[in-house]
């Protein structure tokens, strides 16, 4: 009986320890699953495309035609502009004295009857002719000029003190009127023939 008990506990341990060494040899792989690291399953839609920043076109503005341009910036045209002054010198500015040919000539005499002298009487011949006006008093004859009663009218005269004052040039010197007239002072004129007046 003990050796059956003997056999029966030795089939038993054997039993146990086939099963305790198959088991271990079964599990290990379970553990070894555990201890691997789990990647996770990411799901790659290959549908959508991928987008790309375009940049975004700015609107061009349309150059001006030429017509516009015209209207924005007005060019004037170009301009002969003559010089005033002529390039032989200023004309004359039509005072006492100054040559003329016309009573236009001689706008520089404020009194209104202006008067281009080329003659007085027999005895005074004016070269060039003479701006003077018919007056009755001094402002009336501008500058340098002097209202003189000659004979049986007034005239207005360039007073002056040299004869760099009058037209040489043109035979006016500074000189007294003839002395029965009793007018004093010195006056641009040319030569007086007074015959036997004087």
């Amino acid at each position: 009986m003990k050796i059956f008990l003997k056999q029966v506990f030795f089939i038993f341990s054997y039993a146990v320890l086939f099963y305790l060494i198959y088991g271990c040899s079964e599990s290990s792989p379970a553990k070894d699953t555990q201890n691997e690291e789990i990647t996770p399953e990411i799901a790659i839609d290959t549908e959508i495309e991928p987008q790309i920043d375009v940049p975004v076109e700015q609107p061009q503005e349309e150059p001006l035609e030429i017509s516009e341009i015209t209207e924005i910036f007005d060019v004037p045209a170009e301009v002969d502009v003559r010089p005033d002054v002529p390039p032989d010198g200023p004309p004359p500015a039509g005072n006492v004295g100054d040559a003329c040919s016309t009573p236009e000539d001689c706008s520089g005499i404020p009194a209104a009857n202006k008067q281009c002298l080329t003659q007085i009487g027999s005895f005074v011949t004016f070269e060039g002719g003479y701006c003077s006006a018919s007056c009755t008093s001094d402002p009336e004859c501008g500058t340098d000029g002097k209202c003189v009663n000659i004979i049986l009218a007034s005239y207005c005269l360039k007073a002056c003190d040299s004869p760099t004052d009058c037209r040489t040039t043109e035979n006016y010197t500074c000189g007294e009127l003839p002395s029965f007239l009793g007018i004093p002072g010195t006056f641009c004129l040319p030569a007086i023939n007074m015959g036997d007046a004087g």
